[in-house]
């Protein structure tokens, strides 16, 4: 599974979450759809071991909720804290493409896309993927 494949799987997972709009693989031009996930490659670590290559991606995951009056979206922004927490939980495996996954952290607050501010919650999420590979 590359880490194309992993973002894609992240996306189909965010979809089904109540209340967003759109997730986004690649980013956007513009965000026409909000709320909607924007999703980046942040870190990785490896592994080795005979015969078995182990990486763990961390995804970032930023969820833009709205813009304008910052105030009033924070009614909007809070439930979206309990919504991806549960939807991650309930799916660890990523519908079986990566041994697990696990969200990492959160943190609330204004995101920037275009000097746009918006108010959103950006999420790490650590996917870990083991591969059969031969070492010469």
């Amino acid at each position: 599974m590359t880490l194309d494949e992993v973002i894609g799987k992240v996306v189909e997972v965010q979809k089904t979450i109540e209340g967003v709009k759109q997730a986004y693989q690649y980013a956007p031009e513009s965000l026409a759809e909000l709320p909607c996930f924007l999703n980046f490659p942040a870190s990785g670590e490896l592994e080795q071991a005979p015969n078995l290559l182990i990486v763990t991606h961390t995804i970032r995951m930023q969820l833009f909720v709205r813009r304008g009056d910052l105030s009033s979206a924070e009614k909007e922004l809070r439930p979206f804290v309990d919504r991806v927490i549960e939807t991650f939980c309930k799916n660890i495996r990523l519908d079986g493409s990566v041994e697990y996954s696990k969200l990492r952290r959160y943190e609330y607050g204004v995101l920037t896309w275009g000097e746009t501010p918006y108010l959103g919650i950006t999420f790490e999420l650590d996917a870990t993927v083991k591969q059969a590979f031969e070492f010469s």
